[in-house]
């Protein structure tokens, strides 16, 4: 049998969550939009370091810069070992999904976008989180 309490709370949750006006939705600001994606993100220090620590591979980089451009192209830009490396795609976004193909090689990261921060996360769950460049 259904608890009474369990019914009252989803009811009262229902309606909160209706009352809440779009430009105050928590979510809607966190649900990931083309135009706050487009421009040029940076890892912070802290970040490179988690990213070199959950891929040793990464050992010896040092910064990682990414551009989003509006034509649905991007730029990668990676210091690593003292040595400039480019990346060049494509990028298309549905919903929180955005993708990214690089040399025919496709991979889907979930996005979050609030403010100045872009988080991506893998399909193995890593997060990355970027901050976006003046």
């Amino acid at each position: 049998m259904i608890n009474i309490k369990m019914i009252a709370l989803i009811g009262l949750v229902s309606i909160l969550s209706s009352c809440i006006d779009e430009e105050d939705n928590p979510i809607v600001t966190l649900t990931s939009d083309r135009d706050n994606v487009i421009g040029s993100w940076m890892m912070a220090p802290d970040q490179v370091a988690k990213a070199i620590e959950i891929e040793e591979d990464l050992e010896g980089l040092e910064s990682w810069e990414i551009t989003f451009k509006d034509d649905g192209s991007f730029l990668e830009v990676f210091i690593y070992a003292g040595l400039e490396i480019t990346n060049e795609g494509r990028w298309d976004l549905k919903g929180n999904k955005l993708t990214r193909t690089i040399d025919d090689e496709r991979a889907e990261l979930t996005i979050v976008v609030t403010d100045n921060l872009l988080t991506m996360t893998d399909e193995t769950g890593v997060a990355l989180i970027y901050t976006r460049k003046n």
